[in-house]
């Protein structure tokens, strides 16, 4: 499929640890934020999420009380 890129969805548990991982096929970077953003608020147990594009980290959310924190460290 011309134009859709493969992503990795990691989530954490409370430990930040990776927990669950699902592929994600998408347009562009911001499709993909958006889904790894709904899979996570799909799945409550989860703390947080890793978005990932081969060896490149596109986005992450973690937070201890589930409430969505940035967690963009490394660009």
């Amino acid at each position: 499929m011309p134009g859709l890129r493969t992503y990795r969805c990691y989530l954490l548990d409370e430990q930040l640890h990776i927990a669950s991982a699902q592929v994600v096929v998408c347009s562009d970077d911001e499709a993909a934020k958006l889904r790894a953003r709904e899979i996570l608020a799909d799945r409550p147990a989860f703390r947080g999420v890793e978005l990932w594009e081969m060896d490149r980290r596109v986005h992450s959310d973690a937070s201890s009380d589930g409430t969505p924190v940035p967690l963009d460290i490394v660009p």
